[in-house]
This record gives structure tokens, C-alpha cells and sequence, in this order.
């Protein structure tokens, strides 16, 4: 019975005049940013179709339903059932449509979570990598100047050595002038 209400209501909504469901591209003239297997609808004048309805499925008074009506709130309008059976069958397509968009959502956000972590991670191990590299290069460092003092004080003795041979060097040079001179002479 539920079935064949909503034919009826599809194909009344469609033979109303001045109500249509519409898409989102529709309504914008533009193309749709959304993903192709969901549709968004609206749906125009709503207050309106429910209000026509009820007028056009209430019954003609009888002394009965005036009886009935006379403990019941004066002028509540009864709505049409093929009215409620069409907003039934929107909201459940609103509800499927709000499901799947959810779920993408969630989808979404786990994969951007995601990637958040691997990127905190990648960084993570780049400053650690970073960090071992300065300490080993200023280890190096500090083993390379203790290297130059000890050939600074190594040097020192060279230093010594070096007057040692200027003063080798001047004695020698006496020696050869000397005999260059008792040569000259004899």
C-alpha cells in the first residue's frame, strides 16, 4: 500500500503546476563541485503544497465530522496523505544523501589524518637526522682542534730545531769563508 502511495505522490508532484523538485545545479546554472553520485533536492513553497493539499483532501462537512471537530482545535486542516507519503519518501532521500556525505566526510578526515601523522613523522625523524648530523660534525670539530694543539705544541720544538740549523748554517759559512780565505792565501 506504501508502495503504491508513493507512485501516486511522485505523480502528483509532478503534475502540480507551480511545484517541481530541483538540484542543486538547477538552482545555482553551475556545474556541481559535489561528487556525482549525490544529488542534492529542494523542494519550492513546501508550507504551501502542504496547505493545498489538506484543503483540496479535506472531506465535506458533515454533522458527524462537525461533531468531531467541535472537541478538536476550530479550523485544523487534515494534510494530504500522498503530501506525507512524498515528504516521507524527500526525507529519506535527504537522509541517504546526509549518510553518504558523512561518510565521505569521515573518510576524508581519517586520510587527512593520516597524512597529518605521516608529515609530524616525517618531520620528527628530519630533525632528529639533522640533530645526530650537527652533534657528530661538532665531535669532529672539537677531535680536530684538540689535533691542531698538539701540533702547535709539537711545533714548538721545530722552532728550536729551525735556530738550531740557522746557527749550523752560520757556523758552516764561517767554516767555508775561513777556508776560502787560508785557500786565497796560500
Amino acid at each position: 500500500m506504501v508502495l503504491g502511495g508513493e507512485r501516486r505522490a511522485a505523480s502528483r508532484a509532478h503534475s502540480m503546476p507551480n511545484t517541481r523538485l530541483r538540484t542543486e545545479n538547477e538552482m545555482d546554472n553551475s556545474p556541481s563541485t559535489s561528487r556525482d553520485t549525490q544529488h542534492t533536492f529542494v523542494v519550492e513553497d513546501l508550507e504551501r503544497r502542504i496547505r493545498d493539499s489538506a484543503r483540496i483532501g479535506s472531506p465535506i462537512s458533515t454533522p458527524a465530522s462537525e461533531g468531531s471537530r467541535r472537541g478538536s482545535v476550530p479550523g485544523s486542516l487534515t494534510p494530504d496523505p500522498l503530501v506525507l507519503v512524498s515528504l516521507e519518501s524527500s526525507a529519506r532521500t535527504i537522509s541517504a544523501n546526509l549518510d553518504v556525505l558523512l561518510r565521505d566526510l569521515r573518510g576524508s578526515l581519517h586520510g587527512m589524518s593520516d597524512l597529518t601523522v605521516e608529515a609530524s613523522e616525517c618531520y620528527s625523524d628530519a630533525i632528529s637526522s639533522t640533530c645526530d648530523s650537527v652533534d657528530a660534525v661538532i665531535k669532529n670539530t672539537y677531535a680536530m682542534l684538540a689535533k691542531v694543539e698538539e701540533l702547535n705544541e709539537a711545533m714548538v720544538g721545530v722552532k728550536r730545531l729551525a735556530q738550531q740549523v740557522k746557527d749550523i748554517k752560520r757556523v758552516v759559512d764561517l767554516f767555508e769563508s775561513h777556508f776560502t780565505m787560508i785557500k786565497g792565501n796560500s
